[in-house]
């Protein structure tokens, strides 16, 4: 319910699995407390309100499993580099566009999960700087094969030469 948002303190919002439909409210933004926020296999549609990067404590950002689109709103780089987030699970969307490849500025990301979008392009080269730090990468991905990654996790992929 929209009244979730006026909870200034909360730290853990998990509804994961629990049949929500329609956009996500853009006063998300307002939880900026928020350090895990979990809104995965519902149906929620629309696009990812760009008020979710004003949650800068947010450590663990799952959205897996929904009808969202769009691009993936990032923050911008001074913020990337402030960012405490070290999960982003997005897979199993209609996201579109390129891979963001700010996603290599966030110095605490650990778990990147893009697989089963609609993705093009090709991953950015800055994504190889950040294998050292990462545990593991999940792409829908072309000409992934480029990256060095420890672990590189490919779902429904389509491989095609460079």
């Amino acid at each position: 319910p929209p009244s979730v948002t006026t909870l200034s303190r909360l730290r853990h919002l998990d509804v994961r699995e629990s049949g929500l439909t329609g956009p996500i409210p853009s006063e998300i933004g307002r939880l900026t407390s928020l350090r895990h926020l979990f809104l995965n296999y519902n149906r929620l549609t629309s696009t990812i309100p760009e008020s979710w990067t004003r949650m800068d404590g947010l450590r663990d950002f799952r959205v897996a499993g929904n009808r969202l689109r769009g691009t993936l709103p990032l923050c911008s780089l001074p913020a990337c580099r402030n960012s405490k987030l070290e999960m982003i699970s997005a897979s199993e969307n209609l996201f579109s566009g390129t891979v963001p490849s700010l996603l290599s500025a966030l110095p605490k990301l650990r778990v990147l999960w893009l697989h089963e979008n609609r993705f093009t392009g090709t991953i950015p080269p800055s994504l190889s700087n950040a294998s050292g730090k990462c545990e593991c990468f999940s792409f829908q991905g072309r000409r992934a094969h480029a990256l060095g990654l420890s672990c590189f996790y490919l779902w429904n992929t389509q491989f095609f030469s460079c």
